[in-house]
């Protein structure tokens, strides 16, 4: 049964149930009617008429144009699905190629600017919320093992919320040595 409405024309009832068929998104079917639209208008006619070289000329334009890389790979993911499915021609778009999206390289911190980092945060709470990162959960319970921490009474263990015969247990694999028994 089709979904045919007065105001869309055969063909792109035929890509939307296309679409429909393969449960893309609503968001998908927008940007895939829209690339199909965009090339439409440059062609000034139907899309389905389209040549080799004048989808090689419709990306040169939106390169030319100054259309950004995402725009144009998301533009050619739309086209390749009208022509290679709806249509049945996907040899028209084997010389269409994705334009490469330059990647900025992540921020890496050297060893002082994480110690300075860290110093300049107020407190120790603070800095373990805004840093979680910085310090894996054993490297933290280390740390409280080391310094006697866990013997604050039953449920302050840090290794497993008040068993403190799992907490001694945990204390001694994580440092090496036996742990100060917790206090009465």
């Amino acid at each position: 049964m089709s979904s045919l409405t007065p105001t869309v024309s055969p063909l792109r009832q035929r890509m939307i149930d296309d679409m429909r068929m393969r449960k893309f998104t609503g968001k998908t079917q927008i940007h895939y009617i829209r690339a199909v639209r965009r090339l439409a208008a440059f062609l000034r006619r139907s899309p389905d008429t389209a040549t080799a070289e004048e989808l090689r000329a419709f990306q040169l334009h939106m390169i030319d144009t100054g259309t950004a890389p995402p725009t144009i790979n998301s533009t050619l993911s739309g086209l390749k699905f009208f022509f290679d499915v709806t249509l049945g021609h996907g040899e028209l778009m084997v010389t269409m190629q994705p334009v490469r999206q330059p990647r900025p390289l992540p921020v890496v911190l050297s060893g002082e600017e994480v110690a300075r980092l860290i110093a300049a945060a107020p407190s120790r709470a603070v800095r373990r919320r805004q840093q979680p990162g910085l310090l894996s959960a054993p490297d933290s319970r280390l740390g409280h093992a080391e310094h006697g921490r866990h013997d604050r009474g039953p449920n302050s263990c840090p290794f497993n919320g008040g068993n403190t015969v799992h907490c001694r247990a945990q204390c001694e694999l994580s440092v090496g040595r036996a742990c100060a028994e917790p206090a009465p």
